[in-house]
């Protein structure tokens, strides 16, 4: 199939693309302009990018699965430490076998660093057996869904841990680029 044939419709109908395109471009910055009359605080620009971005935030949230339920409570099982307490002696057995129990101040376990190990514990186990272990784990997931969908958010806290994340990783690089420079002037 030869695809440098172009349509004889194709130009034309390219050209009204780019003229909706760019008349959709500008009523986006007509509203922006006009939150921006309206509420002040920000740049035009910022209204802009915040209209933009506004279909990360609508989109919809995907249901809660058995699966979804059983990784969080075995990622969280390991992270706390309380594998003991907790029914799933696969828990037990991955902590052993891969050290998985975190230090302290080391940093937590992710969920897909895990997801693989955790997989090959919910593929051997029966449909009814995942039933069972995650009859409760479902409505506790859904609670904190809608607890996080309803709750206010504190930006200043938030804005707060962002600045201490990001000091925190600086720190481990500066301590990182300083040992290393140490290890060259001792050469």
């Amino acid at each position: 199939m030869n695809t440098n044939r172009k349509s004889p419709y194709q130009g034309k109908k390219a050209g009204h693309q780019d003229e909706a395109l760019a008349e959709a471009h500008q009523l986006v910055i007509q509203e922006a302009m006009k939150l921006h009359d309206r509420f002040g605080g920000h740049s035009i620009q910022y209204y802009y990018e915040e209209i933009l971005h506004q279909s990360h935030f609508t989109k919809g949230q995907r249901s809660v699965t058995a699966w979804n339920a059983f990784l969080g409570a075995e990622v969280k099982c390991i992270n706390d430490g309380k594998w003991q307490d907790y029914h799933h002696c696969f828990v037990f057995l991955l902590m052993m076998t891969h050290h998985l129990e975190r230090p302290e101040g080391e940093e937590r376990q992710k969920a897909p660093a895990l997801a693989p190990e955790i997989a090959e514990r919910w593929n051997s186990m029966s449909p009814s057996e995942q039933k069972a272990a995650t009859k409760d784990l479902i409505n506790d997931l859904q609670d904190r869904r809608e607890m996080k969908a309803l709750s206010t958010r504190n930006i200043p806290v938030e804005a707060f841990h962002d600045a201490q994340a990001t000091i925190k990783n600086l720190e481990r690089e500066a301590s990182h680029y300083l040992f290393a420079f140490y290890q060259y002037l001792t050469q």
